[in-house]
């Protein structure tokens, strides 16, 4: 029933002077005409005496009616507004009218707690020959005044920020401006399907430790599928495989997903409540009105990275370059005198007689001389930009050179060398210097993953489950490379090793050059016993 149409109904039923008395004081009237109305019914004097409120008062303000009968109604005041609304209530006696409060305006009301509640007031005056009457409907802001309250408090929060920052500060503010007690923003994990990184977490007031978790079974599942989930209760029983969820003892859920420019889903944004929540199909429209700005600061994150791993690259290739360069010219340095030293211990070899006592020390320095020669030739090739196209490479010699560099490094980590034998007419067509740079980066990482020392085996051979292909094959015995490390360990700059150990480039190296060669790269790998990996290439026809 409408307030003009219910005022009228009042003024009708009081027009018998006799009834004046009798309305005004049988609560029975007033609890009669409470029964039409869905709000709060408070009925105050001239005097400001609350004279009847409706049970309602107890579900909006804590207040039961009986409580608040003959109280001034500044009691249902925040007491900053106690003194000031005496004076207001006095004005509008004066020139009583019927009355919308609460739209334009912020009005609370005082709950019994202590704190305050956001309300909406509709004041009607009742002119009656015994004194004028007030009648106030009190009810919570409408669904679409909380929406625009809570969409104001959120573009206040977030209006500065951008990027993690901005995802930070939404999540933070969603959750104080919704009352739920938990909020969180995940997006998908490029390396595990199936699985979320929460990127920020806010509950109770605060920001919680973030985590991976998988989807498999849970709300955000759906949501995954570009739908829209909301369950108000019984989260746990809907749901009893988010593990999650069920132990923080949540019972609903509010879920939509982030959508980038081509409509591909980024990950989404969650609210999620220990109780049941009503109304909350509400909080939809506002959480799908944000998630378009997250997805805008994921893709915007995401193209800063790659903006920032691209001059990285290019920083780490200049410097790459430089020390290539650097080694270039200390291998040349090196040559000249190993020339002198290999000149007079050759000389000097062929002036002994047999059984001379210093033949052996002449000729170790004459092998080492050489052994010497032949690392400065090969690092000389090595730090040299090959200006070839592709040409028939055989493998045993790119083998051979490419252990040269590597044996003196794993000699001083206690790690032995075995090749294997068949590598006789294996050859592919490629760069002899691209295929030492796979060797060297592979023996390398294998090196690394025996730190108390090992063995490291390489061969080829024919691939007979992949016709026209050979495969360069690395052993080890190391620690072996978790699975999560595999699903990221060819990403440039992806290392696990301590700052200054290593570049993070050497594996993604391995995988480039093995692209280009027309090529694949697998590994298979034991926790504490090994792994294996093995590069496909095809055969030179």
């Amino acid at each position: 029933m409408r307030w003009g149409a219910l005022r009228s109904t009042l003024l009708d039923a009081v027009a018998r002077p006799e009834d004046i008395m009798e309305m005004t004081e049988d609560i029975s009237f007033w609890k009669a005409v409470a029964r039409f109305s869905p709000d709060c019914l408070i009925v105050v004097n001239e005097a400001g005496t609350i004279l009847f409120c409706s049970d309602l008062v107890q579900s909006l303000l804590g207040w039961k009616p009986e409580e608040l009968a003959g109280k001034p109604v500044e009691t249902l005041l925040p007491a900053p507004m106690r003194a000031s609304h005496q004076g207001m209530r006095k004005s509008y006696h004066s020139k009583p009218s019927p009355r919308l409060m609460g739209a334009g305006r912020e009005l609370s009301a005082l709950a019994k707690n202590g704190k305050p509640v956001e309300i909406e007031i509709a004041l009607n005056p009742l002119p009656l020959p015994g004194g004028l009457l007030v009648l106030a409907a009190l009810r919570p802001p409408s669904p679409q005044r909380r929406l625009e309250k809570a969409i104001q408090a959120i573009f206040k929060a977030t209006a500065t920020s951008v990027g993690v920052d901005y995802i930070s500060a939404l999540v933070s503010s969603l959750g104080a401006t919704t009352g739920v007690d938990r909020a969180f923003l995940a997006v998908a994990d490029a390396g595990v399907r199936g699985r979320l990184k929460a990127l920020a977490c806010w509950q109770g007031g605060n920001f919680i430790e973030t985590a991976e978790y998988s989807i498999l079974g849970t709300p955000c599942e759906r949501v995954f599928t570009g739908e829209d989930v909301v369950i108000l209760q019984r989260l746990p029983e809907l749901f009893p495989r988010d593990n999650s969820a069920v132990h923080a003892g949540m019972q609903a859920y509010i879920g939509v997903p982030l959508r980038a420019a081509s409509g591909a889903i980024l990950g989404n944004l969650v609210l999620l409540n220990e109780s049941a929540l009503p109304n909350g199909a509400e909080l939809v429209p506002t959480l799908k009105l944000f998630a378009m700005r997250a997805a805008s600061e994921l893709e915007r994150i995401k193209i800063e990275t790659e903006l920032n791993q691209s001059l990285k690259r290019s920083f780490q290739s200049e410097k790459l370059t430089a020390i290539g360069q650097l080694a270039a010219g200390v291998a040349h340095e090196i040559n000249n005198p190993l020339g002198v030293i290999l000149g007079f211990a050759q000389s000097l070899a062929k002036r002994l007689k047999a059984g001379d006592p210093f033949a052996l020390p002449i000729q170790s320095i004459e092998r080492e001389a050489l052994r010497c020669k032949a690392l400065a030739s090969n690092l000389l090739a090595f730090s040299r930009e090959s200006g070839t196209g592709p040409r028939i490479v055989a493998l045993d010699e790119a083998m051979q050179s490419s252990l040269l560099l590597v044996e003196a490094q794993a000699r001083v980590r206690s790690v032995a060398i075995r090749r294997e034998g068949g590598l006789s007419g294996l050859s592919i067509r490629g760069d002899s210097i691209q295929i030492q740079q796979v060797i060297i980066n592979l023996c390398s990482n294998a090196i690394d993953a025996m730190p108390k020392g090992g063995t490291i085996t390489v061969g080829a051979c024919v691939r007979e489950d992949m016709p026209g292909f050979v495969a360069i094959r690395v052993e080890d015995t190391g620690v072996g490379i978790p699975e999560n490390v595999r699903l990221k360990m060819f990403e440039p700059f992806f290392t696990t090793k301590a700052a200054g150990k290593g570049t993070g480039l050497g594996l993604a190296l391995v995988a480039e050059i093995t692209a280009r060669l027309g090529g694949s790269v697998e590994c298979d790998s034991i926790m504490g016993k090994g792994t294996v990996f093995r590069v496909n290439l095809p055969a030179a026809s």
